[in-house]
């Protein structure tokens, strides 16, 4: 089956001063119609980097990225405004997001106007539409960004992403600014919006627990890295590169009784500076079980199990002796 979209070897530097932030480094993966692709990470470790290369609002600086098998920077300004059609954003804050001088009508009904969606009458039926679809009402139409919640301004958000009709939504970190209760909600709206609609999400954020609720498969980033790709369910029940072992011994348990007992794998040393990145693998220095190999030879994206792909030394070519070095890795720390 065709991916929807697919990531080819990208990666993207800035400069700054004679040396190069190196924000995205090599990455690979596919994304198909329908599912929900989650990207997962620290901060400032490239996610929402990748999620403006997503969109075009960056270009890479090597590497290509294909929507329904068409490169991106191939694509004529005719064929680029119509990918930009398919496809929308949802930023992480939705304080800073909303220009405060533009009614909600206004924002939402900014894309039909670009996009020359019928006439006056047809796009505030439209806008009229997308608030009832987000959960609000015709009668917020004509407040301003500062008269809404911040649940209320998320959903604002969301209804201008999916204007005019979006095959693919770019969620960025959609919930963290919002309260607990309200994030509830607006994973409930998402995975609601997917079904009635058919979109395809690539959700990047730092909550595993929302990830798990919400994804179908799962990328672990690691300084601009993928480390670790895997169905949902295999990732969470069985990570293998042990930044992806130490993320998951985050998670809370709710039972305090479980909690006290669980151990959790505590990483030492500080995330290195993308300025001037380790050389082999990325993360050997902060590895409890890294090896010399680690340091000057940088392990490939290789398959594990089925639909399951890590990027690691410990792990050797076969297949079918990974589970066994695992095991015995986790004995040697």
């Amino acid at each position: 089956m065709l991916p929807l979209i697919k990531v080819d070897h990208v990666s993207r530097y800035f400069k700054h001063g004679k040396n190069a932030f190196h924000a995205v480094e090599d990455v690979s993966f596919e994304i198909f119609s329908g599912e929900t692709f989650s990207l997962v990470g620290e901060s400032g470790c490239g996610k929402s980097t990748i999620g403006f290369l997503l969109v075009g609002l960056l270009t890479p600086s090597m590497g290509n990225i294909f929507y329904n098998g068409k490169n991106l920077q191939a694509l004529s300004k005719k064929e680029f405004q119509q990918f930009r059609k398919e496809t929308g954003i949802i930023f992480q804050n939705p304080y800073a997001s909303l220009d405060p001088r533009m009614t909600a009508g206004d924002i939402i009904g900014e894309p039909l106007i670009i996009y020359k969606y019928g006439n006056a009458k047809q796009r505030t039926k439209r806008v009229e539409e997308l608030l009832e679809l987000v959960g609000l009402n015709s009668s917020h139409i004509k407040r301003f960004p500062h008269e809404f919640s911040g649940g209320q301004r998320q959903r604002i958000g969301i209804a201008r992403a999916l204007a005019i009709n979006p095959k693919f939504i770019i969620c960025d970190e959609p919930i963290s600014a919002l309260d607990v209760s309200v994030q509830a909600q607006i994973i409930n709206l998402l995975k609601i919006l997917q079904v009635e609609i058919g979109l395809t999400y690539f959700f990047i954020s730092h909550d595993l627990r929302v990830v798990k609720y919400l994804s179908d498969r799962v990328a672990v980033m690691y300084l601009g890295n993928i480390v670790e790709i895997a169905e949902t369910d295999s990732l969470y029940q069985n990570p293998f590169h042990p930044y992806t072992q130490a993320l998951l011994s985050a998670i809370p348990i709710p039972n305090p009784l479980l909690e006290k007992k669980r151990e959790r794998i505590v990483l030492k040393g500080e995330i290195p500076s993308p300025l001037h990145p380790p050389k082999g693998c990325i993360f050997s220095s902060r590895c409890p079980f890294a090896m010399e190999k680690c340091t000057h030879e940088v392990p490939k994206l290789e398959k594990i199990q089925d639909n399951h792909f890590v990027a690691c030394h410990l792990y050797p070519n076969k297949v079918e002796n990974r589970q066994e070095t695992k095991v015995a890795a986790s004995a040697k720390g």
